[in-house]
């Protein structure tokens, strides 16, 4: 799905709206799977994959479920090298689950990491990672100015705000919510956010991790994708590799 050209405008500030109205998903006949739709992705291509480390329990009971996404970009991907500020977990990852191209690193940071600069990249992809950031737009900001000519698109993945559960907990009175999560996006404010980090928008998906038990549930996702659980944004550097 790509936002209506005139909200470009919008996105770049030359326009203003105090009420603005937008198109932003369409009745389609399958749910696009997360991870499923990583995996593809990423096949046969050069990816770093930022914030990799997830949970240091978690990691080798995911493994087994096939639900880890650094494993799953690692298999499919012809070189995925990992990048994340928890020294521990990047350790925890090379002595224990046998993955070495793996970097403790803030990439923020005016050190540039030289596996990074060393070569071009397909990807850089996010996961469930901008939500828990103080200041995404300047941490976009700063990756965009220190790596933006090595990477030729970035792919977010995000909790969508329209979630399903979501809507449902309105008329419950209650929020149900990550505790570490500071944001909730919907395609235009993630694309905003995007856009003033300098990037241009290419196209975003609504997406599901798990497919709901209910069949009512699953048919709803389908005629109204924007109730899926998260949110799946690609964009470019306007430094990135043609």
């Amino acid at each position: 799905m790509k936002l209506d050209r005139e909200v470009n405008d919008y996105l770049t500030g030359t326009k203003f709206s105090s009420g603005l109205l937008i198109n932003i998903a369409k009745k389609e006949k399958n749910t696009i799977r997360r991870l499923e739709y990583l995996k593809e992705l990423v096949l046969g291509k050069k990816v770093i994959h930022l914030g990799f480390t997830d949970h240091t329990p978690l990691i080798k009971d995911k493994i087994k479920q096939n639900i880890w996404l650094h494993k799953i970009l690692v298999d499919a991907s012809e070189k995925c090298v990992g990048v994340d500020v928890n020294c521990e977990a990047v350790e925890y990852v090379r002595s224990e689950i046998g993955i070495n191209d793996v970097y403790c690193h803030d990439i923020t940071s005016d050190v540039l990491l030289e596996p990074l600069c060393a070569e071009k990249w397909d990807y850089l992809i996010l996961g469930e990672l901008l939500e828990h950031i103080n200041n995404p737009v300047s941490f976009l900001s700063d990756i965009n100015d220190k790596y933006g000519n090595y990477f030729k698109e970035i792919v977010i993945t995000v909790p969508n705000a329209f979630d399903l559960i979501n809507i449902r907990q309105i008329f419950k009175r209650k929020e149900f919510i990550n505790t570490d999560h500071r944001f909730w996006f919907t395609p235009y404010t993630l694309s905003k956010v995007v856009s003033e980090a300098g990037f241009e928008i290419i196209k975003f998906h609504f997406c599901q991790s798990y497919l709901p038990k209910s069949y009512f549930s699953r048919l709803l996702i389908n005629i109204y994708p924007n109730l899926r659980e998260g949110l799946i944004l690609h964009a470019k550097s306007t430094r990135s590799v043609k």
